[in-house]
């Protein structure tokens, strides 16, 4: 992982979507016990943050572990550069699967939610199929920073993640399930637009 996002950076990505987390290895003497998922001890965590530190907008899958034994967000999603995502499905309840928060110092993770049950998926050339998890949830949150990338060209990921955060649905109440719940891409991309956008007469 650290290896790509390295080649990411070289080839001057603004943002990394990533699927993949970690918590268990081959080697059991290397399995992270939850003190490990401070935001900062992980290798995978220390290197997304240092990717965001970079300009990139690290996006990462909460997980799925929440139904299994181990229940907790997996690294990165740790990290407190990282825009962690979680799965609400239709009805915007949250799944069974997707993984619970806080990290270990008590961030609110995941960031925020989108769906990912039911979610239709292109499983070959022509054929469309639907599933479920939060390696599907991501890449609509992720698709969603591109557009207020686009649009908003001066925000950095930071502002971009703060926006984010205060135009979902559930920003006065977070919680360690839907994190501030499910954000409003207008809202977010006008309140980033109010802070760059030059406007007659401002003397900008």
């Amino acid at each position: 992982w650290t290896a790509a996002a390295e080649f990411a950076d070289s080839l001057g990505a603004d943002i990394i979507s990533s699927s993949l987390g970690y918590f268990t290895f081959d080697d059991p003497s290397m399995n992270y016990k939850f003190s490990d998922l401070d935001g900062n001890r992980t290798f995978i965590t220390q290197a997304a943050d240092i990717a965001a530190s970079k300009g990139i907008l690290v996006v990462n899958s909460a997980g799925n572990e929440r139904n299994k034994t181990w229940i907790r967000i997996i690294a990165p999603a740790d990290g407190d550069s990282v825009l962690a995502v979680g799965a609400v499905d239709g009805y915007k309840t949250i799944s069974a699967f997707s993984s619970a928060g806080p990290s270990f110092d008590r961030q609110i993770k995941p960031d925020v939610v989108s769906q990912g049950v039911s979610v239709p998926v292109q499983v070959q050339a022509s054929t469309v199929d639907r599933s479920s998890g939060t390696s599907f949830s991501c890449p609509i949150i992720t698709g969603m920073c591109a557009c207020i990338m686009q649009a908003v060209p001066g925000a950095v990921n930071s502002e971009i993640i703060s926006a984010l955060h205060s135009a979902s649905d559930r920003f006065l109440k977070p919680d360690s399930l839907y994190g501030y719940g499910i954000p409003d891409i207008a809202v977010t991309r006008n309140r980033l637009q109010d802070k760059y956008s030059k406007k007659p007469g401002d003397g900008s």
